[in-house]
């Protein structure tokens, strides 16, 4: 003991201060069914650092089949499903139950229901509320090829949408430049209150595929086809898959062996069965459902056709990219922020199938070409859409909302 009596100093003696609780994030979802944003979701979950984050799920929509998924990563998922006179103030009490018993330090909402569903909520508990913006703010190219809107509706949905963002959320994310720019724009959010946070990409799609290629060539009927055309998304009018298929007679002429192969499903399959039917390229064009092989399809495909009329990001587009694929899609905004025209794919005008054909025609008769754009696209995907990075980025976003939590980890 030294001389002054006092205990001498040991690494026991020190008190270590107690380590910061994780941020408790409420991602209130509208369903769990297999749009692009439920699968974000997922991966989102699955990468976000179990040590910075705690995640919760409730849904408030009766779509449910990725909850097994969330379960396997030991995530708990909520239903805040309500339905009668008097279903959204109890899905409002509901949902505040939970924030309050969960300790909820971030609610994270997607789509505009949420929004505001989870806005209120935020308000009444206090608590931030981060909204992620997936589309446009209501510009009128949703409008096109879409009988169940109209400028009234298209109106009235803005102005919800509008209150919500405004008056509810503290922070947003805005899944692309475009969708930062027309929400900033029409919407009145100040630009420094919105991130721009790219959709992620798997590790998976940059890798070889696994599996027995031959085997899923037979299986499809495409074991002597070229090229094979491929689109991956929900069979919607948005996606503009009738343009696709209006492509196919002129294709046909040139490249009498090739098949377009679509991957989804949505309101619009018997519309575009019909059209196939019509054209006579029905025995050209495949409907191949819901796949959970989507990485291998890529592989067997020659051609990644995207000719949707309007996106917020389009997800399938950077998978496509990464898996190698030869890019094709419509020179819209966001899809121009994804491939660079002439560099890592090709961009053709919105609405036009005569222009589709011609591309397809092209790149399917230039090997040199095609190789060039798949080497290209690539490149871009890993630079800018990989899920770490993405993740990455995410994780700011939180860390900058509570900041006192883990300062160490915010980057300037």
């Amino acid at each position: 003991m030294p001389e002054n009596g006092t205990a001498p100093v040991t690494t026991a003696t020190i008190e270590k201060p107690a380590p910061a609780r994780r941020i408790r994030v409420l991602h209130l979802i509208p369903g769990l069914g297999h749009g692009g944003g439920e699968h974000q979701l997922l991966l989102n979950v699955t990468n976000l650092d179990p040590d910075l984050f705690e995640n919760f799920i409730c849904h408030t929509a009766p779509r449910t089949h990725l909850v097994p998924e969330f379960e396997k990563l030991g995530v708990k998922v909520f239903s805040a499903v309500t339905s009668g006179i008097g279903s959204w103030p109890r899905q409002i009490r509901k949902i505040r139950k939970l924030v309050k018993e969960l300790d909820i330090d971030i609610i994270h909402t997607t789509n505009s229901q949420a929004w505001m569903t989870g806005g209120i909520v935020g308000r009444i508990t206090k608590t931030q509320v981060l909204a992620t913006l997936n589309s446009n703010a209501y510009e009128e190219t949703r409008l096109i090829d879409n009988p169940h809107l109209n400028k009234r509706k298209l109106f009235y949905a803005k102005k919800k949408s509008e209150l919500a963002l405004r008056m509810c959320t503290t922070r947003h994310i805005a899944i692309s430049n475009y969708v930062k720019s027309s929400q900033v724009a029409r919407m009145g959010l100040k630009p420094d209150t919105v991130d721009v946070v790219y959709r992620g990409v798997t590790k998976d799609y940059f890798e070889e595929p696994e599996g027995d290629l031959d085997a899923l060539r037979e299986e499809l009927g495409i074991k002597d086809a070229f090229p094979v055309i491929l689109n991956v998304a929900r069979l919607v009018p948005p996606k503009g898959q009738r343009y696709a298929i209006e492509a196919m007679p002129e294709i046909i002429k040139h490249q009498p062996k090739a098949r377009l192969v679509l991957i989804g499903i949505g309101n619009r399959e018997k519309s575009l069965r019909e059209l196939a039917d019509q054209l006579g390229v029905s025995d050209h064009v495949l409907f191949a459902g819901i796949r959970t092989d989507v990485r291998n399809v890529h592989a067997v495909s020659d051609i990644f056709v995207f000719p949707s009329v309007y996106e917020g990001f389009g997800s399938a587009l950077g998978e496509a990219m990464a898996a190698g694929d030869c890019c094709i899609t419509t020179g819209e905004p966001p899809m121009t922020e994804i491939v660079e025209h002439e560099v890592s794919g090709l961009h053709v005008p919105s609405q036009d199938s005569a222009a589709i054909a011609e591309a397809v025609i092209r790149v399917s008769a230039d090997d040199e070409l095609r190789a060039r754009f798949q080497a290209a696209g690539r490149e871009r995907a890993r630079n800018l859409f990989r899920i770490e990075q993405v993740v990455s980025q995410l994780e700011q976003v939180y860390l900058k909302m509570i900041p006192d939590r883990f300062p160490d980890r915010i980057k300037a």
